[in-house]
């Protein structure tokens, strides 16, 4: 929610207009008493954006150019108030519609947020609440419509809630505004609400059922998205758990043809290897993933477990060092370094890695080497 919450200072300002009316209430310079206010928060928003770009995961995120972003940017709004009425196509992960965003779509897009901004300006006088729910929604979802890429999904359901409540708003009081009658508002408020309710919960139960399991968000996100990457990457993964490796080799070649820069795929699919035996292309598959983000201690962790089964116990060591140096906490790294240790038959430093390993919580090189009568000290 980050993205969002940094908004929070302009809401306040809306809300300041409307309902509490406070530029008609406060007395002063409205830009003076407004910023003094609001500073405090803004000092906190800024410092969360801050954070958001500089936060060390930001290693792997892909900058797409500008104007595929700003091309989606509209797209993702008007999907962002679609799925507000009518929650539809929803999944995990949504991936840049590069491949099919046409002009006619970007235009229509513009054309429908301009015209309702502008319509809501208008009648901002007699209609407080339609302008103060519309910017609400605006302001809120302009961080999350991606024109500043922070991830590789295009939009993201979760981001929806906080721009709902503006929707929320012009609902709640322009949906009276139309009724006059008393009686009939009452009771046709009181009918749409419970239809409405009851769709919606119709909705969110159907959609619970796609996180029953990994292999079954997955296969519903390529279901209702395009080019899903991710999707193809995750039912892969959800598919070597349950042992079917060629299956799952067949998703994350899908995934690196549909994405090539994505380094997890190229691991993953080395994970799959590996299990079926295919230690080389396990490797091969190492060394692309390393070659994308080279600063991910598991890369390094699982390319010497392969060259252990290859007996490349020299590359093997310095794969750990290397994951050492990146994670001092990889409990696999130290657990592993130590087995070779042993065979190269160094059992002070075989000892010292078995021992740090265990208390990071892998003990088995350390169980080994005891049975074995080494380690007692």
């Amino acid at each position: 929610s980050k993205p969002m919450v940094v908004t929070l200072p302009l809401i306040m300002i809306l809300l300041d207009y409307w309902p509490l009316k406070r530029f008609e209430s406060e007395k002063g310079n409205l830009f003076s008493w407004q910023l003094k206010e609001k500073l405090p928060l803004l000092a906190l928003s800024a410092a969360l954006i801050f954070i958001t770009f500089y936060a060390p995961d930001r290693t792997e995120i892909k900058y797409l150019p500008l104007n595929t972003r700003l091309a989606n940017a509209p797209i993702a709004f008007v999907a962002y108030l679609a799925k507000t009425f009518w929650p539809h196509n929803m999944a995990v992960f949504y991936p840049f519609p590069t491949y099919n965003i046409t002009a006619w779509k970007i235009l229509g897009a513009v054309i429908l947020i301009t015209t309702l901004s502008v319509c809501f300006i208008a009648t901002v006088k007699r209609f407080p609440y339609l302008f103060v729910g519309w910017f609400w929604f605006a302001i809120t979802v302009l961080p999350v419509i991606k024109i500043v890429s922070v991830g590789n999904d295009a939009m993201a359901d979760r981001y929806h809630y906080l721009p709902s409540i503006g929707i929320a708003i012009m609902l709640a009081w322009g949906v009276a505004h139309f009724f006059k009658n008393a009686n009939l508002k009452n009771n046709f408020i009181f009918s749409a609400g419970i239809i409405f309710t009851a769709v919606m919960a119709f909705l969110s139960w159907s959609q619970c059922g796609y996180w029953q399991n990994s292999f079954d968000l997955s296969n519903h996100a390529l279901r209702v998205t395009k080019n899903n990457f991710v999707a193809h990457n995750n039912l892969a993964s959800a598919l070597v758990d349950k042992g079917q490796y060629k299956e799952a080799i067949y998703h994350y070649n899908k995934a690196i043809r549909l994405e090539p820069g994505y380094a997890d795929a190229y691991y993953n699919r080395g994970i799959a290897y590996h299990k079926l035996g295919y230690y080389r292309q396990a490797v091969d598959n190492y060394n692309q993933a390393i070659q994308l983000v080279p600063n991910k201690s598991i890369y390094y962790t699982n390319r010497g477990a392969a060259y252990i089964m290859l007996i490349m116990y020299r590359k093997a060591l310095a794969d750990y060092d290397k994951s050492i140096l990146i994670n001092q906490n990889d409990g696999d790294a130290f657990n592993n370094r130590a087995f070779i240790y042993f065979n190269m038959r160094n059992i002070a430093a075989g000892c010292a890695d078995a021992q740090k390993a265990c208390e990071l919580g892998t003990c088995d090189t350390l169980i080994w080497a005891k049975n074995n009568g080494y380690c007692y000290h």
